[in-house]
Protein backbone atom coordinates (compact mmCIF):
# COMPACT_ATOMS: atom_id res chain seq x y z
CA UNK A 1 0.00 0.00 0.00
CA UNK A 2 1.62 3.46 -1.19
CA UNK A 3 1.17 5.42 2.27
CA UNK A 4 3.84 7.90 4.05
CA UNK A 5 4.17 9.36 7.38
CA UNK A 6 5.32 12.73 7.95
CA UNK A 7 6.83 14.67 11.22
CA UNK A 8 6.41 18.34 10.30
CA UNK A 9 7.15 20.38 13.64
CA UNK A 10 4.28 23.75 12.45
CA UNK A 11 6.39 26.25 15.10
CA UNK A 12 4.97 29.46 15.88
CA UNK A 13 2.06 30.63 13.72
CA UNK A 14 4.09 33.46 12.61
CA UNK A 15 6.07 31.04 10.37
CA UNK A 16 2.83 31.44 8.06
CA UNK A 17 3.82 34.68 7.07
CA UNK A 18 7.51 34.67 7.58
CA UNK A 19 8.63 33.92 4.55
CA UNK A 20 12.18 34.62 5.46
CA UNK A 21 12.60 32.05 8.13
CA UNK A 22 14.38 28.84 6.34
CA UNK A 23 12.14 26.82 7.83
CA UNK A 24 9.32 28.34 6.21
CA UNK A 25 11.29 27.81 2.68
CA UNK A 26 12.38 24.17 3.88
CA UNK A 27 8.50 23.49 4.01
CA UNK A 28 7.39 25.11 0.35
CA UNK A 29 9.96 23.44 -1.13
CA UNK A 30 8.67 20.20 0.53
CA UNK A 31 5.69 21.00 -0.86
CA UNK A 32 7.45 20.47 -4.25
CA UNK A 33 8.41 16.82 -3.72
CA UNK A 34 5.50 15.28 -2.22
CA UNK A 35 2.54 15.74 -4.82
CA UNK A 36 -0.94 15.78 -2.33
CA UNK A 37 -3.00 14.04 -5.04
CA UNK A 38 -1.17 10.59 -4.84
CA UNK A 39 -2.47 10.62 -1.32
CA UNK A 40 -6.59 9.38 -0.89
CA UNK A 41 -6.54 10.93 2.60
CA UNK A 42 -4.41 13.09 4.94
CA UNK A 43 -4.35 12.22 8.76
CA UNK A 44 -3.37 14.39 10.77
CA UNK A 45 -2.01 14.49 14.69
CA UNK A 46 -1.53 17.70 16.15
CA UNK A 47 -0.35 18.02 19.30
CA UNK A 48 -3.04 20.58 20.36
CA UNK A 49 -5.57 17.90 19.97
CA UNK A 50 -4.97 16.27 23.67
CA UNK A 51 -6.82 13.78 25.27
CA UNK A 52 -5.64 12.09 28.48
CA UNK A 53 -6.69 8.17 28.96
CA UNK A 54 -8.61 7.60 25.68
CA UNK A 55 -8.04 8.77 21.90
CA UNK A 56 -10.79 10.58 19.93
CA UNK A 57 -11.18 11.31 16.12
CA UNK A 58 -13.59 14.07 14.64
CA UNK A 59 -16.87 12.47 12.54
CA UNK A 60 -17.77 15.87 11.64
CA UNK A 61 -18.30 15.68 7.73
CA UNK A 62 -16.50 19.01 7.63
CA UNK A 63 -13.08 19.39 9.64
CA UNK A 64 -13.26 23.24 10.24
CA UNK A 65 -10.37 24.99 10.46
CA UNK A 66 -9.69 25.97 14.31
CA UNK A 67 -7.35 29.19 15.03
CA UNK A 68 -6.41 28.42 18.53
CA UNK A 69 -4.02 31.27 18.88
CA UNK A 70 -4.34 34.62 20.67
CA UNK A 71 -2.79 37.75 20.78
CA UNK A 72 -1.19 37.68 17.38
CA UNK A 73 -0.69 40.61 14.35
CA UNK A 74 -4.02 40.64 12.59
CA UNK A 75 -2.90 39.22 9.43
CA UNK A 76 -2.27 35.81 10.59
CA UNK A 77 -6.06 35.24 11.06
CA UNK A 78 -6.68 35.41 7.26
CA UNK A 79 -5.20 32.24 6.68
CA UNK A 80 -7.02 29.20 7.58
CA UNK A 81 -7.71 25.14 6.04
CA UNK A 82 -10.91 23.48 6.19
CA UNK A 83 -11.34 20.26 4.56
CA UNK A 84 -13.60 17.17 3.49
CA UNK A 85 -13.81 14.78 6.15
CA UNK A 86 -12.74 10.89 5.42
CA UNK A 87 -15.64 9.87 7.17
CA UNK A 88 -15.37 6.18 5.58
CA UNK A 89 -12.27 5.98 7.30
CA UNK A 90 -13.48 7.44 10.63
CA UNK A 91 -15.99 4.81 10.70
CA UNK A 92 -13.33 2.07 9.72
CA UNK A 93 -10.97 3.53 12.55
CA UNK A 94 -12.96 3.36 15.34
CA UNK A 95 -13.79 -0.51 14.51
CA UNK A 96 -10.39 -1.41 14.24
CA UNK A 97 -9.79 0.73 17.27
CA UNK A 98 -12.13 -1.38 18.92
CA UNK A 99 -10.57 -4.85 17.70
CA UNK A 100 -7.27 -3.84 19.34
CA UNK A 101 -9.01 -2.70 22.72
CA UNK A 102 -8.72 0.77 22.43
CA UNK A 103 -10.93 3.57 24.28
CA UNK A 104 -11.12 5.51 21.15
CA UNK A 105 -14.23 7.54 20.21
CA UNK A 106 -16.36 10.14 17.92
CA UNK A 107 -16.04 13.26 18.52
CA UNK A 108 -17.96 16.96 17.17
CA UNK A 109 -15.87 19.48 19.35
CA UNK A 110 -12.66 19.28 16.73
CA UNK A 111 -11.26 19.77 14.04
CA UNK A 112 -7.76 21.58 12.26
CA UNK A 113 -5.96 22.91 14.59
CA UNK A 114 -3.28 25.52 13.53
CA UNK A 115 -0.85 22.00 14.47
CA UNK A 116 -2.94 20.17 11.62
CA UNK A 117 -3.35 23.06 9.10
CA UNK A 118 -0.03 25.41 9.39
CA UNK A 119 2.10 22.66 7.76
CA UNK A 120 -0.24 21.81 4.88
CA UNK A 121 -1.23 25.30 4.03
CA UNK A 122 2.49 26.61 3.45
CA UNK A 123 3.34 23.64 1.90
CA UNK A 124 0.34 22.95 -0.63
CA UNK A 125 -1.99 26.18 -0.33
CA UNK A 126 -6.10 24.47 -0.63
CA UNK A 127 -5.73 20.87 -0.65
CA UNK A 128 -8.40 18.99 -2.27
CA UNK A 129 -7.80 15.69 0.31
CA UNK A 130 -10.03 14.27 2.25
CA UNK A 131 -8.30 14.67 5.83
CA UNK A 132 -8.81 12.87 9.12
CA UNK A 133 -8.06 14.38 12.57
CA UNK A 134 -7.28 12.27 15.59
CA UNK A 135 -6.09 13.24 19.28
CA UNK A 136 -3.05 12.25 21.22
CA UNK A 137 -2.01 11.18 24.38
CA UNK A 138 0.86 13.04 25.65
CA UNK A 139 1.32 10.55 28.66
CA UNK A 140 0.79 7.65 26.91
CA UNK A 141 3.52 6.81 24.65
CA UNK A 142 2.56 2.66 23.75
CA UNK A 143 -0.97 3.56 23.61
CA UNK A 144 -0.32 6.38 21.19
CA UNK A 145 1.79 3.67 18.96
CA UNK A 146 -1.06 1.05 19.35
CA UNK A 147 -3.72 3.67 18.01
CA UNK A 148 -1.53 4.54 15.20
CA UNK A 149 -1.41 0.79 14.36
CA UNK A 150 -4.98 0.73 14.09
CA UNK A 151 -5.01 4.09 11.82
CA UNK A 152 -3.24 2.15 9.07
CA UNK A 153 -4.88 -1.27 9.55
CA UNK A 154 -8.19 0.88 9.11
CA UNK A 155 -6.89 2.84 5.69
CA UNK A 156 -5.08 -0.17 4.82
CA UNK A 157 -8.36 -2.18 4.87
CA UNK A 158 -10.34 0.68 2.73
CA UNK A 159 -7.15 0.29 -0.04
CA UNK A 160 -6.51 4.15 0.63
CA UNK A 161 -3.29 5.51 0.19
CA UNK A 162 -2.99 7.72 3.12
CA UNK A 163 -0.43 10.37 4.42
CA UNK A 164 0.29 10.84 7.90
CA UNK A 165 1.28 13.92 8.91
CA UNK A 166 2.36 14.41 12.99
CA UNK A 167 2.97 17.86 14.39
CA UNK A 168 4.78 18.90 17.40
CA UNK A 169 8.29 20.50 18.90
CA UNK A 170 10.60 18.92 20.55
CA UNK A 171 11.73 21.52 22.53
CA UNK A 172 8.71 23.89 23.20
CA UNK A 173 9.73 26.08 25.70
CA UNK A 174 7.17 28.72 25.86
CA UNK A 175 8.32 30.49 29.35
CA UNK A 176 11.41 31.43 27.18
CA UNK A 177 9.64 32.38 23.75
CA UNK A 178 10.43 35.72 22.71
CA UNK A 179 9.79 37.66 18.94
CA UNK A 180 13.38 38.46 17.64
CA UNK A 181 15.77 37.08 19.78
CA UNK A 182 18.00 35.00 18.61
CA UNK A 183 18.44 31.33 19.80
CA UNK A 184 21.75 29.44 20.03
CA UNK A 185 21.52 25.96 18.66
CA UNK A 186 24.31 24.26 21.00
CA UNK A 187 22.59 25.87 24.15
CA UNK A 188 21.91 22.07 26.16
CA UNK A 189 18.52 23.54 26.15
CA UNK A 190 18.43 21.61 23.06
CA UNK A 191 20.22 18.49 24.00
CA UNK A 192 16.67 16.58 23.88
CA UNK A 193 16.90 17.46 19.76
CA UNK A 194 20.04 16.07 19.74
CA UNK A 195 19.12 12.70 21.56
CA UNK A 196 15.72 12.35 20.02
CA UNK A 197 17.63 12.92 16.39
CA UNK A 198 20.43 10.09 17.45
CA UNK A 199 17.77 8.15 18.50
CA UNK A 200 15.54 8.46 14.88
CA UNK A 201 18.34 7.89 13.06
CA UNK A 202 20.38 5.29 15.06
CA UNK A 203 17.92 3.30 16.89
CA UNK A 204 14.00 4.04 15.54
CA UNK A 205 13.62 0.49 17.69
CA UNK A 206 13.83 2.64 20.56
CA UNK A 207 11.50 5.24 20.13
CA UNK A 208 9.28 4.81 22.69
CA UNK A 209 11.60 4.62 25.21
CA UNK A 210 12.62 8.10 24.18
CA UNK A 211 11.53 9.91 27.67
CA UNK A 212 13.59 7.23 29.47
CA UNK A 213 16.60 7.22 27.37
CA UNK A 214 16.63 11.48 27.24
CA UNK A 215 15.76 11.48 30.89
CA UNK A 216 16.20 15.03 32.40
CA UNK A 217 17.01 16.61 28.80
CA UNK A 218 13.27 15.88 28.07
CA UNK A 219 11.75 17.14 31.11
CA UNK A 220 13.93 20.45 30.50
CA UNK A 221 12.73 20.53 26.37
CA UNK A 222 8.99 19.74 27.67
CA UNK A 223 8.14 18.65 24.07
CA UNK A 224 4.86 19.39 22.57
CA UNK A 225 2.19 17.16 23.55
CA UNK A 226 5.13 14.67 24.59
CA UNK A 227 5.74 14.00 21.14
CA UNK A 228 2.37 11.62 21.21
CA UNK A 229 1.86 12.56 17.61
CA UNK A 230 5.54 11.15 16.29
CA UNK A 231 4.18 7.84 18.41
CA UNK A 232 1.30 7.43 16.88
CA UNK A 233 3.16 8.08 13.24
CA UNK A 234 5.72 5.48 14.42
CA UNK A 235 2.74 3.41 14.95
CA UNK A 236 1.16 3.93 11.76
CA UNK A 237 4.38 2.92 10.06
CA UNK A 238 5.29 0.05 12.10
CA UNK A 239 8.25 -2.49 11.00
CA UNK A 240 8.40 0.31 7.85
CA UNK A 241 9.45 2.94 10.53
CA UNK A 242 13.12 4.32 8.77
CA UNK A 243 13.29 7.97 10.66
CA UNK A 244 15.29 9.78 7.67
CA UNK A 245 15.61 13.35 9.09
CA UNK A 246 15.23 16.17 6.75
CA UNK A 247 15.41 19.36 8.43
CA UNK A 248 16.39 20.82 12.17
CA UNK A 249 15.89 24.33 13.18
CA UNK A 250 16.11 26.39 16.32
CA UNK A 251 14.07 29.31 14.79
CA UNK A 252 12.92 30.95 18.38
CA UNK A 253 14.04 30.68 21.78
CA UNK A 254 12.89 28.03 23.38
CA UNK A 255 11.40 26.73 20.19
CA UNK A 256 12.82 24.06 17.93
CA UNK A 257 11.22 22.62 14.86
CA UNK A 258 12.19 18.80 13.52
CA UNK A 259 10.97 17.62 10.15
CA UNK A 260 11.41 13.89 9.07
CA UNK A 261 10.46 11.52 6.59
CA UNK A 262 9.15 8.34 8.94
CA UNK A 263 9.38 5.62 6.02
Amino acid sequence: MNSKALFLSHASPTLLVETHQPYHRFLRELGKQIDPSEFDVIVVSSPHFMVRGRFQVVNTKILRCIQDYYGFPDELYDYCLNAENHTALVERLLQEASKSGLNVEPTQRWGLDHGAWVPSLIMWGEVKNKMVAVSTDPYAHEQDYSFGRSIRMAADSLGLRTLFIASGSPTHRLDLFEFGSQPNPHDPLYDFDRILINTLENSPQSILEIKRLAGDAYTRSDPEGGLGPLMTAAGFCGDEFRPKILNHDTPYVGVSVLAAYLN
